[in-house]
């Protein structure tokens, strides 16, 4: 029997992913801000936040990159088809 490593995720708010200092630093310099507790890494950009997170995929995400539940939407929103646009 073999020993399966499993990633260490979020299930709350709590904790965030580890990551390695270089990776934090180019989040920091997309996003504008590292991630933090209760904020989303883009909460800057003047539009509104939702911290709600929906289900156990979204705080997954949020552990993983600190985007919020607003921000996760719009950045996995499903591709309108081309006759929509």
């Amino acid at each position: 029997m073999t020993d399966v490593k499993k990633e260490k995720v979020c299930t709350s708010m709590d904790e965030f992913t580890e990551k390695a200092p270089a990776i934090e630093d180019q989040m920091e310099s997309i996003a504008g801000r590292r991630r933090e507790q209760g904020h989303c890494v883009f909460e800057n950009d003047g539009k509104e936040h939702n911290l709600n997170l929906v289900d156990e995929l979204s705080r997954r995400e949020y552990s993983i990159s600190g985007m919020c539940q607003t921000c996760q939407d719009r950045m996995f929103e499903e591709p309108r088809p081309y006759e929509d646009m």
